[in-house]
C-alpha cells in the first residue's frame, strides 16, 4: 500500500525571517484542541482542530507525531493561513516531500502530514513564529467494529502537553439505548439522550490528554438500519444478524468421495490427500466409504465397509490408480445421492465438457 500524505494546495504566506535562524524538526506544544465526533450504527467521523505553540524566541519548523487505531483513515487536512483554512491534497510520499522542500526553499508556508508507518503519522508546519502558534484541522473516518454485540469507538490520545483549552462534542445517532463511556478520558461522563439522538459535551482547561476517548454503542440482537440523504439521493446501510448458529456439529457416518483420476490430477499431492482422508475417517468413525473415480466420465464406484479397519485396501486402491484422460467436472452427479457427506478431491482444472457438477 502506498503511503499517503496531505499537502496544502494554496500556500500564500511569505515571510521575511532570516533563513539561518530557523530551527528544524522542533517539537510543538499543543495549546488548544477541539474534537467533534459524529457516529451512527456503522461509521464515525472525527473532526479535530489543533493549535500548536512555539515556546522558542525564534521561528521553527514544528514537528508533531501521533498515532491512530487500525481502520482509522485521515480523509482531509487543512492549514490556517491568515485566519482562513486552506485544503490539503493527497499525494505519494516522495512527491509530497519534494514539493514541501521546494516550497520551504521559496519561503512560503507549507504543512506536511505523512504516514511514517501503519497508523503512525508525523506533522510538519513551517514556519511557526517565535512565541507564536499555527492551527490545523484534520478529518478522520472509520467503519466501527463490532465486538460482544456492541460497536466500539476509540481515539488514542497520548499528549504530554498541558493543553490550555479542550473542547469535546460527541453525537451518536442510535435507535437503541444510550452509548456508554469506557475507561479513558471520558470515563466519568455520561451521554444525554433525546429519542434516538445521544450527545456528550465537555470542556476543560489546563488538562493533559493522556488517555483515549472511548465509548461503545449497543447493537440490536437482530438488525440495524441507517439512512442518509444526499441531495435527491438516499443511501442506506443494513446490518442483519440471522438467528442461526455460526457452526454446526458434524456427525457423518456414511460418506461419498468423488476422486479426480484424470491425467492432470496425477500431479496433485496424492499421499497428502489420502492421509487427510484417513484422519477424517478415523476421527469421525466412518462406517461406510463410497469411492467414485472420474475423469471425463465416471470410471468406477467402490464401496468399503468399516473403512478405518480396512484402510490399506482403499488407500492402496487410490494410490495405485492409473491416472489418465481429460477432466470433466460435469461428470460429477450429486443430485441423487443420499449420504451424510460428500467430499470432492480434484485440481479443479476442467479440460473437457461441462465445468460444473450437477447439484442436488
Amino acid at each position: 500500500m502506498r503511503k499517503k500524505i496531505f499537502l496544502p494546495v494554496m500556500l500564500l504566506l511569505s515571510f521575511m525571517q532570516v533563513w539561518a535562524q530557523t530551527k528544524w524538526d522542533r517539537p510543538m506544544q499543543l495549546k488548544t484542541c477541539s474534537i467533534d465526533v459524529k457516529a451512527d450504527m456503522f461509521t464515525a467521523t472525527t473532526f479535530i482542530e489543533m493549535e500548536f505553540y512555539n515556546p522558542n524566541d525564534k521561528e521553527i519548523e514544528g514537528l508533531y507525531r501521533f498515532e491512530l487505531k487500525p481502520g482509522q483513515a485521515i480523509t482531509a487536512f487543512q492549514l490556517d493561513l491568515f485566519g482562513k483554512y486552506r485544503d490539503g491534497s493527497i499525494e505519494e510520499k516522495w512527491k509530497a516531500t519534494n514539493a514541501y522542500n521546494t516550497i520551504v526553499g521559496k519561503r512560503i508556508d507549507p504543512a506536511l502530514l505523512t504516514m511514517e508507518s501503519p497508523d503512525h503519522y508525523s506533522l510538519r508546519i513551517y514556519p511557526v513564529p517565535g512565541k507564536g502558534s499555527r492551527k490545523i484541522t484534520m478529518t478522520i473516518q472509520q467503519l466501527l467494529k463490532t465486538e460482544t454485540n456492541k460497536l466500539h469507538y476509540w481515539l488514542p490520545l497520548n499528549i504530554d502537553d498541558m493543553v490550555e483549552q479542550f473542547d469535546l462534542n460527541i453525537a451518536v445517532e442510535s435507535s437503541r439505548s444510550a452509548p456508554s463511556t469506557k475507561p479513558g478520558l471520558i470515563a466519568a461522563h455520561a451521554f444525554n439522550s433525546a429519542a434516538s439522538h445521544h450527545t456528550l459535551s465537555w470542556n476543560a482547561n489546563k488538562i493533559q490528554l493522556k488517555s483515549p476517548i472511548a465509548f461503545s454503542i449497543p447493537l440490536s440482537a437482530t438488525q440495524e438500519f441507517c439512512a442518509r440523504q444526499n441531495g435527491s439521493q438516499t443511501y442506506f446501510g443494513l446490518r442483519f444478524k440471522p438467528g442461526i448458529p455460526l457452526e454446526y456439529a458434524m456427525q457423518p457416518r456414511n460418506i461419498t468421495v468423488y476422486w479426480d483420476a484424470s491425467a492432470s490430477s496425477a500431479k496433485r499431492d496424492i499421499d497428502k490427500e489420502i492421509n487427510f482422508l484417513r484422519q477424517f475417517i478415523s476421527y469421525h468413525s466412518i462406517t461406510e466409504l463410497t469411492l467414485i473415480t472420474f475423469s471425463h466420465k465416471v470410471i468406477d464406484k467402490v464401496v468399503f465397509d468399516k473403512p478405518n479397519a480396512s484402510s490399506s485396501r482403499w488407500y492402496q486402491y487410490l494410490r495405485n490408480f492409473d491416472y489418465k484422460g481429460a477432466t470433466q467436472l460435469g461428470a460429477v452427479d450429486l443430485s441423487g445421492i443420499q449420504i451424510d457427506m460428500i467430499l470432492l478431491f480434484t485440481d479443479g482444472n476442467n479440460t473437457y465438457g461441462k465445468a460444473k457438477p450437477k447439484t442436488g
